[in-house]
């Protein structure tokens, strides 16, 4: 009978791991709560777990770790951004030359959509980040 919740204990902390995790990265309650319901746990149950555990996020989201975590997140999705909006401008790049130099029936391709994608990902995180680090100042 100890192995069993001890097992179940394990069970519980891995879930709540995954459901803590998943709320970290942005997923809906209602969307974590229909998986714990699938799995068997009424809806009224799995709604008020996983509003428990969000309000466990929201408080580290707060603290000077958890400001820390977010920054290097959006610095992270800042290079991903960056990335993005180069790889446009270079396709450009290269459709341009190849068009230039008789490649292609001189036709070239602006992959504006790509580029435009890119920079305004960058700036939103731009934005996401200066404001946590103007609070992470503030709270030195």
């Amino acid at each position: 009978m100890n192995n069993d919740t001890s097992s179940n204990n394990i069970d519980d902390d891995q879930l709540h791991q995954a459901v803590r995790q998943e709320l970290v990265n942005g997923t809906s309650i209602h969307e974590i709560a229909k998986e714990l319901e699938k799995e068997g746990v009424s809806s009224e149950e799995a709604y008020k777990y996983v509003r428990l555990i969000q309000k466990e996020v929201n408080n580290f989201l707060y603290t000077p770790e958890g400001v820390e975590f977010r920054k290097n997140k959006y610095k992270s999705q800042m290079k991903h951004s960056l990335i993005i909006t180069c790889i446009g401008i270079l396709i450009t790049i290269l459709s341009f030359f190849l068009a230039f130099f008789g490649y292609n029936e001189g036709y070239y391709h602006i992959t504006w959509g790509i580029i435009a994608f890119g920079a305004i990902k960058f700036f939103i995180e731009y934005y996401k980040w200066s404001k946590l680090k103007k609070l992470s100042e503030k709270s030195k």
